[in-house]
């Protein structure tokens, strides 16, 4: 064959990858008793958002933001702010603060990566219940974990990004073992301020008993939005019947 056959721009190649990433987890998400696959899912979650946020892995969160030079995460990193998730959960006015200072800039002035800033998620598991039923039929216990996503923006995303589809990711796993207990894809339909969406995750009871460490033991869920890198939260969950987290 021609040579020009086996040669791929990276545009080429980089317009492949989501595909393949979604053939990868298509695959794996079976594997149920491989060790490791929760680990497995959430790297996966975490390629979505190298690739949504044109960033390197290695590299600050803070980096995604076009203007946000190294001077700028220094002088950030100097008011102990080193995520995206702590610059966006704080009232506007202390993030002027901070901008105003990481700039270099006089009161009043405005910063172009403000408005980028505003449309950011500020996510977070409420109200997380864990409750466990047995089916009659087959006397094998199933696990439910139920929570209400809360999201919070100081303005509407664009009809962009709402049209990208770049939505959430609830991951549950074992501490022993990592085993994928439940994976669940949340899409983000609504560009509103405030949007509150009641999510469930069954699991197998058992699996997530025999490895749920000392002590009662827990399992870990993961919230991950693949938009941009440095946003996700990790909550651990007592293996206890009727247990809830206000």
């Amino acid at each position: 064959l021609p040579i020009s056959d086996y040669i791929n721009d990276m545009r080429s190649v980089f317009a492949q990858i989501p595909r393949l990433l979604a053939a990868m987890q298509y695959i794996s998400l079976d594997s149920t008793n491989t060790a490791g696959n929760f680990d497995f899912q959430c790297l996966l979650s975490i390629s979505r958002q190298v690739l949504n946020s044109r960033s390197m892995p290695g590299m600050s969160p803070l980096s995604q933001i076009n203007g946000f030079s190294t001077d700028v995460i220094q002088n950030l990193k100097t008011k102990d702010v080193c995520n995206l998730r702590q610059l966006i959960s704080c009232s506007s006015v202390e993030r002027k603060k901070l901008l105003r200072f990481a700039f270099g800039t006089r009161k009043g002035e405005s910063y172009p990566t403000e408005k980028l800033l505003e449309s950011f998620p500020d996510f977070n598991a409420e109200n997380i219940n864990l409750k466990v039923d047995v089916d009659k039929s087959t006397g094998i216990s199933y696990g439910k974990v139920s929570f209400n996503l809360v999201v919070k923006r100081e303005k509407p995303i664009s009809k962009r990004e709402l049209e990208t589809k770049i939505g959430f990711t609830a991951i549950l796993g074992s501490p022993i073992g990592h085993y994928l207990l439940c994976h669940k894809s949340i899409s983000n339909q609504s560009n509103g301020t405030y949007v509150k969406k009641r999510v469930e995750m069954n699991f197998e009871w058992g699996k997530a008993n025999a490895n749920a460490g000392p002590d009662g033991g827990f399992i870990i869920m993961r919230l991950l939005y693949e938009g941009y890198r440095g946003l996700d939260l990790e909550y651990l969950i007592p293996i206890s019947a009727q247990y809830s987290i206000n």
